[in-house]
């Protein structure tokens, strides 16, 4: 890869690469952006559904743009291999290929005179491992047909090879290889330092290429390839035991996995057992793990960002990864794994999001990689849509806004000089666009107003030379979100129903467009309690959406999901729950195990917990807390809530203390994975606080009430529903603790903020506040 510090764009753009470091944040919730090689996300209600993103215009792909080598896509933890101590020893694992359980173990020797010998006990002393110089592998490449699997190979070309004849017995691929010396005079056969984790039925000259690749990087480097390694006649199966201790410190001894990720976008390796056990065994004992994606495939991984990039194809990898449902060629194998799952602490749910998290770094690293090599050649204008699209995957599938961040900021700087007055200045109004979108979501909504408004200013520049009829709804949706999300629900609803006129008038009213803009005007109503006007204006937009996409596309169903929660928070609850159990049937049948999916459970246990019915409530909220856990990992604002959404129901049954667990979980991840000072973080510091009043602990409840109601009045301002809320519930405890002076104070402020929203007659927490103050006097 390129350095960008040795190219005239870099000197802007130092910022952004020194700033990129890991850092575990989560997708982001509805984000709202639109442009070219962006994705307007119109958010229905404050739970975070969707509706169907639009893709706006992008820019036609660009030629300049190389992909960077696949250096820049095999990316590590560690940065340099960490060959195994001189001292090391291990057992050498025997995964088998098809069929085959490999377990002889070579001789304890530093210069090895044969790699084969007797099987070794689960307790003995295990010997080293060895490995095998690049050019051995690179040698049987030509050997076979350029698409044959590494399980075919192992049939057609290394087990005839290896076979028993008159002098020799059954022998790995190593023993032909013993006394020979590569090119560079150095052995064919060495104690490994690579540990190379692959699915058998992957192309074999696809693993080859990312070892080719790692050895120019780390130059020495001898692969432990199993096909290669362990002797494919053997069958023998390997006690518990050995599964438990040696193959882990096999791994260990090593010191350096690399995972071939082919294809990039449906990887093998999260498909199979053993691939899985390997990834987790490799960071549990902390060694450098690299997932590799074949330098063959690096220009798709390039075009898919560059042209047609589906943001959800990183989530459909991790929604994949799953051990329970990994197959391995040999049953015994399969159930030998799990039963070493099984006994680990954390069990299937470790190892399961152990390895997604490591995954959601590599591949976010890679998309980092891929940034660093466009600018490093920025060829202006042309390179505006591939990185738009890596920007709107950071901030809105990664949780990466700040890096986001960086790369629009320096989109900015560039273009701008580039573009001002010329027809092209629609670029840099997508620049603008998108980067409200990021500051929308970080809960910074006076940057993003005024981050949308730029955005109209450089598009007006050149309206009259090159016009997009829906550029306007567009900005009108986008902007609503940034107000309504600010509290400002009158502004927002003006805005998104000037984007709904536009689009019935340039669409019409049997669009998908038309369709969202309606389900944007209903989620405001319903954030003003508006209700009825809210269900009437889901109605429209449903029947839209049944007309073109069907009663059961997800879609569909989210809208369905919408009017669930419109009834719920009427306090219909049969009616919800209805809605609800439809959605959960539609999502269950076109998404499977997506978190949409997991997310209807969550609905329906608050519905159960408003019925009385918590026994109920607290199985699809556990339901719903294991698949966010499953799908999107335990640092995801969606996790967090379900967690939160456990606690409620905990607190109800008066198990205060698991409450008060689930709450503090939620708050040490929002904590986390947000900005100081975001909307999410007030909200599980309330529903803390809340908790500990109803436990009566009203002095540590008003601690996280108060930097709640902090939060809130910077983040939202005073006059917003969520200020509000937090004002009753300070007022509440301030009145368990006995200070009738604090609680008249908030409880008036609440009402107050209640009326400034037009919610103050009908909102049931204004209701009760308005009690609370009257007993007050």
């Amino acid at each position: 890869m390129v350095d960008p510090a040795h190219s005239p764009a870099a000197a802007s753009f130092g910022g952004l690469r020194k700033g990129f470091l890991f850092s575990q944040k989560p997708t982001a919730p509805a984000a709202t952006c639109v442009g070219e090689g962006a994705v307007e996300c119109r958010s229905d209600h404050r739970d975070g559904t969707i509706e169907k993103p639009h893709i706006a215009e992008r820019a036609p792909p660009s030629a300049s743009v190389q992909p960077p080598s696949s250096a820049a896509i095999s990316l590590a933890l560690n940065a340099t291999a960490q060959p195994a101590p001189a001292a090391a020893a291990s057992l050498a694992p025997s995964r088998p290929g098809e069929g085959q359980v490999q377990g002889v173990t070579p001789k304890a020797s530093p210069t090895p005179t044969s790699t084969s010998g007797a099987a070794t006990s689960a307790t003995a002393s295990p010997p080293p491992m060895w490995g095998v110089h690049i050019e051995a592998l690179r040698a049987l490449r030509k050997k076979a047909p350029a698409t044959i699997t590494t399980a075919a190979l192992c049939e057609t070309i290394i087990k005839p090879a290896t076979a028993a004849d008159g002098g020799h017995a059954d022998r790995p691929y190593t023993d032909l290889l013993l006394g020979k010396l590569a090119s560079d005079k150095t052995p064919m056969v060495a104690r490994a330092t690579c540990f190379v984790s692959h699915a058998w039925a992957g192309p074999f000259a696809e693993a080859v290429e990312c070892m080719e690749e790692h050895y120019r990087a780390h130059r020495g480097t001898y692969f432990w390839f199993d096909a290669v390694c362990n002797n494919q006649h053997d069958s023998r199966a390997k006690p518990f035991e050995w599964w438990c201790t040696l193959f882990k410190e096999s791994i260990r001894a090593i010191g350096t996995m690399l995972v071939v990720a082919s294809p990039w976008d449906s990887p093998l390796p999260i498909t199979r057992a053993w691939c899985l056990f390997e990834m987790y065994s490799a960071l549990d004992t902390e060694a450098a793990v690299k997932i590799a994606i074949p330098p063959s495939q690096n220009r798709g991984f390039i075009e898919t960002l560059k042209t047609s990039f589906d943001g959800d194809c990183f989530t459909k990898i991790f929604m994949r990864l799953d051990l329970k449902n990994a197959e391995a060629s040999r049953p015994e194998d399969q159930q030998q794994i799990f039963e070493v799952v099984r006994q680990q602490e954390g069990g299937f749910l470790k190892l399961n999001t152990t390895v997604k998290e490591f995954l959601r770094k590599q591949y976010l690293e890679a998309s980092v990689a891929v940034v660093s090599a466009v600018v490093a050649k920025f060829a202006g204008v042309e390179d505006v849509s591939l990185l738009l699209n890596i920007a709107s995957a950071l901030h809105k599938h990664f949780g990466e806004h700040e890096r986001a961040l960086q790369v629009l900021e320096f989109l900015e700087r560039t273009v701008l000089d580039m573009v001002r007055g010329t027809v092209k200045s629609r670029c840099l109004s997508n620049v603008y666009l998108n980067m409200g979108a990021v500051y929308n979501v970080m809960g910074k909504q006076d940057n993003a107003i005024r981050c949308y408004q730029q955005s109209r200013e450089q598009y007006e520049i050149v309206a009259h030379i090159s016009p997009v009829e829906t550029y306007y709804a567009e900005f009108h949706n986008n902007i609503a979100n940034a107000y309504s999300n600010k509290g400002d629900y009158q502004t927002a609803l003006k805005h998104h129903a000037e984007a709904l006129a536009l689009r019935r008038r340039i669409l019409g009213e049997s669009h998908l467009d038309t369709a969202s803009s309606y389900g944007n005007c209903a989620h405001t109503h319903y954030l003003m309690s508006n209700y009825d006007k809210a269900i009437e204006l889901y109605r429209r937009a449903l029947n839209i959406r049944d007309q073109i996409q069907g009663a059961k596309h997800p879609d569909t169903a989210t809208v369905l999901d919408n009017l669930a929660a419109v009834y719920q928070c009427k306090g219909e609850y049969e009616t919800a729950l209805a809605y609800y159990i439809k959605t959960l049937t539609y999502r269950k049948a076109s998404l499977g195990d997506h978190q949409m999916t997991f997310a209807t459970h969550g609905s329906i246990g608050l519905v159960f917990k408003e019925l009385g019915r918590l026994d109920n409530a607290l199985k699809h909220l556990d339901l719903a807390l294991a698949g966010s856990l499953r799908t999107l990992g335990p640092m995801h604002s969606a996790t967090a809530r379900a967690y939160s959404n456990k606690g409620l129901v905990l607190a109800l049954k008066e198990m205060y203390p698991d409450a008060i667990s689930c709450h503090t979980k939620a708050l040490s991840t929002v904590l986390q994975i947000h900005p100081p000072n975001h909307p999410e973080i007030a909200f599980v510091q309330r529903s803390l606080g809340c908790c500990y009043n109803a436990a009566g602990d009203a002095s540590r409840a008003l601690d996280h009430l108060r930097e709640a109601l902090r939060i809130n009045q910077i983040a939202i301002g005073e006059n917003h529903r969520d200020t509000a809320e937090t004002h009753a519930s300070i007022a509440e405890a301030s009145f368990n603790l006995g200070d009738r002076a604090a609680a008249r104070r908030h409880a008036r402020a609440a009402l107050a903020a209640f009326e400034a929203v037009g919610i103050a007659d009908i909102f049931p927490r204004a209701v009760s506040t308005r009690k609370l103050l009257a007993m007050l006097g």
